[in-house]
């Protein structure tokens, strides 16, 4: 299937080409940017005598001319292609590199990948349209860290992937310098943090896990670090190639993972580089609720209070009787909205409810896998009850009678309730 869009691209290309002659580069300038599309700095670069864009993560966009025509296009990166080792430095797949752009008019350019269409794709300039993700790079082995990115409508057939040259002058070809950190080898980091509800996320409230041990393993053998007070852990110097970063889950600890293990990342040796972010929580086979009626009592308070849940409020996309999302700094008004709890507007009545469950799992009376057996929902965990009510909210803050997702709120309430009150538990 992955080839099936080839045959049109060489009709582009063989189209493309006949222009040729009369083409010009450039006329389309490129733009490198962050994934929020915010242009990256230009500096000027002695050794080729012109500015370049500056980046210190290995995570680099391209954005295109607002003016590009829609069509089928090629990118890669290169060195300098000076005439002397060039090379194309791109590693992703070859067929990924196929694109094809929609202009739709207004600054704003679409770009799909027909081979993969899972790419996510950055914002263009200013955060109108699309910037392609260039992907991972081999190191310039000429000028360390010093990159060219091409874009082009036109190239030799049969296609060679590995040809620096391959882009012909044709309707669009552009290209731009772009520089990664210093040279000084790449910096990969992450953080591990403690995963109160098991969900794989690091939710408000979930704070980094100190002291934990995580590896880097590449071809040249395992370094190891653990990981700051904070849940950050670094590797520093870290030299081109591709490496597993993985946590170490002390089997005596009483924890458990809840994100994967381990996890892949290439470095081309030069800049910052996101490692993975792993989640651990306690094994907690408690099952005891605590009702709204604990939670804002002076035992519940106090609880709310060392264990700093307030800030979780605005996570959980709670509200108060009008639909309004509600959030404080202030206990007393956090208690007094808890205590006015009612179902004239269902979803506040969802809302104190599932603060109740969400607070008992984060104190540790609730396990996030109990499982709970509903007349409505069936047999389910306290987790998916909790992440349905969250996203409920957050499209619905507003039920009162007669509104279509009243039945579906109440029903979440009442298991939530059931649970907090020891009814449903399995």
């Amino acid at each position: 299937m992955k080839y099936n869009f080839l045959p049109v691209l060489v009709l582009a290309a063989l189209s493309g080409a006949t222009s040729a002659a009369s083409g010009q580069d450039n006329v389309y300038p490129l733009t490198m940017v962050d994934q929020d599309g915010t242009a990256r700095p230009l500096v000027f670069e002695t050794l080729i005598n012109q500015n370049v864009a500056q980046y210190d993560a290995e995570a680099t966009y391209l954005a295109l001319d607002p003016s590009t025509p829609s069509g089928d296009y090629y990118v890669h990166v290169t060195d300098r292609v000076n005439g002397i080792g060039d090379a194309v430095l791109s590693l992703n797949d070859p067929l990924d590199r196929f694109i094809t752009v929609t202009n739709a008019g207004g600054g704003v350019i679409q770009i799909s990948v027909p081979n993969n269409p899972s790419i996510v794709m950055g914002a263009g300039v200013n955060g109108l349209g699309d910037s392609l993700p260039l992907g991972f790079f081999a190191p310039n082995l000429e000028d360390t860290c010093l990159f060219k990115a091409w874009l082009g409508d036109s190239w030799n057939e049969p296609v060679n992937p590995t040809n620096p040259y391959l882009l012909l002058t044709g309707s669009v070809r552009s290209y731009r310098y772009f520089r990664i950190g210093d040279g000084s080898g790449s910096t990969i980091s992450g953080i591990v943090f403690d995963d109160f509800n098991a969900d794989g996320t690091q939710d408000a409230g979930e704070p980094g896990l100190a002291g934990i041990e995580v590896q880097l393993i590449g071809t040249s053998g395992t370094a190891t670090t653990t990981s700051a007070a904070d849940g950050s852990y670094t590797f520093l110097a870290v030299v081109d190639g591709e490496y597993e970063v993985k946590q170490i889950v002390d089997p005596l600890s009483g924890r458990v993972a809840t994100t994967p293990s381990s996890s892949f990342v290439t470095v081309c040796g030069c800049g910052t580089a996101q490692g993975a972010d792993f989640g651990q929580n306690l094994v907690n086979t408690n099952c005891d609720g605590h009702t709204i009626g604990f939670w804002r009592n002076k035992h519940g308070r106090d609880l709310v209070s060392s264990h700093n849940l307030l800030p979780e409020l605005g996570a959980m996309n709670v509200v108060d009787e009008n639909g309004d999302y509600f959030t404080t700094n202030s206990i007393n008004e956090y208690k007094n909205w808890l205590k006015d709890a009612k179902a004239t507007n269902m979803a506040y009545m969802l809302s104190a409810q599932l603060t109740a469950m969400n607070f008992n799992l984060r104190v540790g009376f609730v396990g996030g896998s109990c499982m709970i057996d509903d007349p409505n929902l069936g047999q389910v965990s306290i987790s998916s009850v909790i992440n349905d009510a969250i996203a409920s909210l957050a499209t619905d803050p507003y039920t009162p009678q007669g509104h279509a997702q009243r039945d579906y709120q109440e029903q979440l309430k009442d298991a939530l309730d059931a649970a907090n009150n020891n009814q449903n538990w399995l």
